[in-house]
Parts: C-alpha cells; sequence; structure tokens
C-alpha cells in the first residue's frame, strides 16, 4: 500500500491532527500513535460537517479503536462514507494497518474477516463468495461497495467496550 496524504480544509484549529509519516517514521507504530490516528479521523469527519462518535474500544487485547458516523439514508450516506474514506486516507490507512501488522494474528483476521461477510450477505441478501477475505484489494472493494453496512458488521462482530 502506498503513502497516500490528502490536504482536509476547515480543520479546528485546537485540535492537533498526527501526521502518518510522523507515526511511520520509525517503522513502529505505538498505542499513542494509533489512538492519535483514529482521533485525527474522527475529528476530520466533524469538521467536515458530519456527525462522528468515538473512538470506541473493542473488549480485550489487542487494543481494536472503531468510531460511528450518523447519516440519514440517501445522498448524506454518500458524503459521510467519501468524508471518513477521504479522513481515513490522510490520517489512518497507513497508521492503522502496520498496528494491526504488529497485533494480529493473521488467521484471526480471515475468521474476522469471513464473519464480516458473512454478516454482509445477511444484511443486503448478496452473494458474497466471490470476495477472498485473504485478498486485501476484495477486502477494499467490500468496504468501498458495502461502506455503512461493513462498519455495522464490524462493529457486530466484536465486543463493543465505549469509553
Amino acid at each position: 500500500m502506498g503513502m497516500a496524504f490528502l490536504v482536509v480544509a476547515g480543520c479546528t484549529a485546537e485540535f492537533e491532527f498526527q501526521s502518518q509519516g510522523d507515526a511511520l517514521a520509525d517503522g513502529v507504530v505505538d498505542e499513542a500513535e494509533y489512538r492519535a490516528a483514529i482521533e485525527s479521523v474522527v475529528q476530520c469527519v466533524r469538521d467536515r460537517g458530519f456527525t462522528a462518535d468515538g473512538p470506541f474500544a473493542q473488549e480485550g487485547e489487542p487494543l481494536f479503536l472503531y468510531f460511528e458516523t450518523a447519516a440519514a439514508p440517501g445522498p448524506e450516506v454518500t458524503a459521510t462514507d467519501q468524508a471518513v474514506e477521504d479522513c481515513e486516507v490522510a490520517y489512518s490507512d497507513e497508521v492503522a494497518s502496520l498496528w494491526a501488522a504488529q497485533h494480529y494474528d493473521p488467521e484471526e483476521d480471515l475468521q474476522f474477516y469471513a464473519q464480516i461477510l458473512d454478516c454482509i450477505a445477511e444484511e443486503t441478501g448478496d452473494d458474497m463468495s466471490s470476495f477472498d477475505p485473504a485478498n486485501s484489494g476484495d477486502l477494499s472493494r467490500v468496504l468501498d461497495e458495502y461502506g455503512g453496512i461493513y462498519h455495522s458488521c464490524v462493529k457486530a462482530a466484536v465486543s463493543i467496550d465505549q469509553p
């Protein structure tokens, strides 16, 4: 995955956004850098005028953070999903990928993503068998095509501990 940075206009002056480059400079992402990346995404989404709650932490170890957005059905969902995607590209994609690589068991990840695909199939009635949980390109396509449902299925798949 290549480095991608985005200039995001209208960011809040009081919030200090973390640069992914700074977090990745030493080749290791620590918990503070991971938290700052997700917090930066949440603030970025808010600064774009959308509701974003969190970050929230999954129970147990290793630490997995997520956030929630709210949008009315229709064009607002698309706009919210686009804001989330832009903010994740700008502030967390690279950091979160390295954090996951440092902490997650690949076999557990495959089982988790298979569970997400099953959930999406149940929610939409779509045949998800063409998507391979081991293929990161397929997972990116799933996220692009099923953004909001994907996030709901992730939330349903984990035990949630909201701080």
